[in-house]
């Protein structure tokens, strides 16, 4: 919905909806990406998961970029901080999982073992970028 938004804000040249309707049309978009995106304020602050900047950013940073709304500046500001909150000085990464077993590896000691995929790397990333928008909420 957010990227429908965001199209037809920035480039509403190639999106062919009548001037008439671009508003409505601007407002219903912004109802259902808000309403779809309610249940991600709760997650915000999750701190089981590698996968904050995957869940929280797409639509509440765009929410925030087109429309100014502070309280999903501090949901993924909220996100960030969770994220950071799996990350180890020793190791330099993001945990990925607290444990993981299978059929060939049997890995629940977070103590002796530190899995790392590139998704983390990947939010890492995300977290980086994130840590720069804190100056817009003071």
């Amino acid at each position: 919905m957010y990227a429908l938004l965001e199209r037809s804000m920035k480039y509403p040249q190639h999106l062919h909806i009548p001037d008439t309707r671009r508003s409505q049309f601007q407002s219903q978009l912004l109802q259902l990406g808000r309403t779809w995106a309610e249940p991600l304020y709760a997650m915000a602050s999750r701190t089981d998961t590698h996968d904050m900047g995957f869940i929280i950013q797409p639509s509440l940073q765009m929410d925030w970029e087109l429309t100014g709304n502070r309280r999903s500046l501090q949901s993924v500001l909220t996100a960030a901080e969770s994220l950071a909150s799996r990350y180890d000085e020793r190791v330099k990464a993001i945990r990925s999982w607290d444990t993981a077993i299978n059929k060939r590896y049997n890995y629940v000691d977070k103590d002796v073992d530190f899995l790392v995929i590139i998704d983390s790397m990947c939010s890492e990333w995300a977290f980086d970028s994130w840590a720069d928008w804190e100056d817009w909420l003071h």
